[in-house]
């Protein structure tokens, strides 16, 4: 990612599913807060991404919010991703006892196969697993 340029919104990235998402967690972990409403959402698998956002305010970093994502999580990231500060943001977002990453070894692609695919499918394993522990 080049580093002088600026965020302005959402639409200035790649990866909107994952913030949307990461959003949408935080909106889901309000509303209980102030409802009482159970969340549907258990916990979140992440593919690179970028940080969650406010309607107001922009992307939500680690630095301006005390309340973090507080499920499971995994953070599939590849280690030459030119979106890796991105993921990192989003990563920091979350509860660092409960997220996880999994490097592809890899720029920005999803893994197709080989043995990446089986580690990720046992890292998945796994996050539904400590999910299911809670």
């Amino acid at each position: 990612m080049p580093t002088d340029h600026v965020w302005a919104n959402y639409k200035d990235v790649m990866d909107e599913g994952a913030s949307i998402g990461a959003t949408y967690i935080l909106h889901e972990q309000e509303r209980e807060q102030e409802t009482g409403r159970k969340r549907r959402i258990k916990c979140g698998v992440f593919f690179t991404g970028m940080a969650p956002i406010d309607s107001e305010k922009g992307f939500i970093f680690a630095d301006e919010r005390e309340e973090m994502i507080d499920i499971q999580t995994v953070h599939v990231i590849g280690a030459s991703d030119p979106y890796r500060a991105g993921a990192d943001c989003l990563y920091n977002v979350c509860d660092p006892d409960k997220a996880h990453f999994f490097d592809t070894g890899k720029g920005h692609t999803v893994p197709r196969g080989g043995p990446v695919i089986e580690e990720l499918g046992d890292a998945i394993r796994e996050l539904i697993q400590r999910t299911k522990e809670e």
